[in-house]
C-alpha cells in the first residue's frame, strides 16, 4: 500500500478543508446559508458602514470604522447569522483597506488575514463582489507593508 501523504494536517483539519465552498447539504444548512445571505444585504446597504467594502478607493477612516464596528457586532451579535455576516463584513474592511488602499488596519498576521479571506470566499452566501474582493486581497496581503 502507497503512503499518501496529508501533508502533517489531522483528520479534523482535512475535514474543515474539505469542507470549504461545499453547498448546504439539508434544510437546516440552507435556512442558515439563507439567514447569512439576508443579514450580509441588509449590512452592505448600510450607507456608512456597508458602502465603503464595496467602493473603488473608499477613505481608509471609513474602513477602520467599518472595521471596528463589525468587529464588535461579530464578538456581540444578537443571532449566530448576524454574527457570521458581521464577521465577513470585518474581513471585508480589512480586505478593502488592503485592495483599495494599500494599507493593512489590523494586527492580525498575513497568514490569519489570508485564510480568513480563503474561507469566507468560499462561502456560498457571500456575494460575488466581496468574493473577489477576498481573492484579491489574498494576493495583497502577502506583499502589503505592516500596520502602521
Amino acid at each position: 500500500m502507497a503512503h499518501r501523504s496529508t501533508y502533517g494536517l489531522t483528520s479534523r483539519q482535512l475535514g474543515r478543508l474539505l469542507a470549504i465552498g461545499r453547498e448546504p447539504r439539508d434544510e437546516g444548512e440552507k435556512a442558515e446559508a439563507a439567514g447569512i445571505a439576508a443579514a450580509l444585504r441588509e449590512m452592505l446597504a448600510d450607507a456608512e458602514l456597508g458602502a465603503p467594502l464595496c467602493a473603488p478607493s473608499p477613505p481608509l477612516a471609513a474602513l477602520e470604522r467599518a472595521k471596528n464596528h463589525w468587529k464588535e457586532l461579530a464578538e456581540g451579535g444578537e443571532d449566530a447569522a448576524q454574527r457570521a455576516a458581521a464577521t465577513a463584513l470585518y474581513y471585508a474592511a480589512i480586505a478593502q483597506a488592503l485592495v483599495g488602499c494599500g494599507e493593512r488596519i489590523t494586527h492580525l498576521p498575513a497568514e490569519r488575514q489570508a485564510r480568513g479571506f480563503a474561507r469566507l470566499e468560499a462561502k456560498p452566501w457571500v456575494p460575488a463582489e466581496l468574493r473577489d474582493l477576498f481573492r484579491r486581497a489574498r494576493a495583497a496581503v502577502a506583499v502589503a507593508p505592516r500596520f502602521r
